[in-house]
């Protein structure tokens, strides 16, 4: 039987390399028995009282002409706008979002047009929340007959979106510290934290051709209510 010789000196350096390995990865050798890992979602929310609001509202009116029809429908806002002024909205709150002419058709006789629908709406920001519902009631004094909608909101939610963020990584460790309990394991700080994101949605308070415009005399008591704005977040812990 023939024997295999290897050189010494090619032990050598396959030891060497081994140890090289082992000094550059120390990680390599125990790579079969890594850190177990927890991975867990975290939520938060708080509440907040709104401090803006947006007011759609317009006029819409008939005219079997068409110049006709927006001749009175810009005459009719102009007096709405007016009014609205009045209460000491600047010109940059108050923005129109909606201006459309629809013609109206006889489709039993030849789809002949019988006239125009004209719509002119515009959206109102209003920094005084008592002032709202005084700024319904005055649009539809000067002649207001669509729209309506109210939504409360916050004009800068990211303080609010931070205190949620806080609770989420709460939640989340505390969710963590039971699991690891259960599985009579020790975790530490958190390894790996993602934003996965929030929301708050805006307060609504009536909307179109709703009970708002249909008494002109009615006194408009509006309540902003509060909105919440939540936060969620993953985070993950080695044991």
């Amino acid at each position: 039987m023939k024997k295999l010789w290897i050189p010494a000196a090619a032990l050598m350096l396959a030891g060497a390399g081994a140890l090289l390995v082992s000094a550059v990865n120390p990680l390599a050798v125990k790579a079969a028995g890594d850190a177990g890992r927890i991975t867990v979602s975290g939520r938060g929310s708080v509440n907040a009282k709104p401090d803006i609001a947006y007011v759609s509202i317009g006029y819409t009116n008939q005219n079997v002409d068409s110049k006709t029809a927006q001749t009175e429908n810009s005459a009719q806002m102009e007096k709405v706008i007016a009014a609205i002024k009045s209460m000491g909205i600047a010109d940059k709150d108050i923005q129109t979002v909606q201006f459309g002419i629809n013609p109206q058709y006889d489709y039993q006789n030849g789809n002949k047009i019988t006239g125009y629908d004209v719509t002119n709406m515009v959206r109102v920001t209003v920094r005084k929340l008592e002032q709202t519902g005084e700024l319904v009631d005055k649009a539809v004094d000067a002649g207001a007959n669509a729209g309506g909608d109210i939504q409360f909101t916050i004009a800068n939610p990211a303080p609010y979106y931070e205190q949620a963020m806080d609770l989420a990584i709460q939640n989340a460790n505390s969710k963590a510290a039971a699991i690891s309990k259960s599985l009579k394991v020790t975790i530490g700080k958190p390894i790996e934290v993602t934003e996965m994101g929030g929301n708050y949605t805006p307060v609504l308070y009536g909307n179109a051709n709703s009970e708002l415009l249909r008494d002109k005399a009615a006194s408009m008591p509006v309540q902003s209510g509060d909105l919440s704005v939540s936060a969620e977040i993953q985070a993950a812990y080695a044991y």
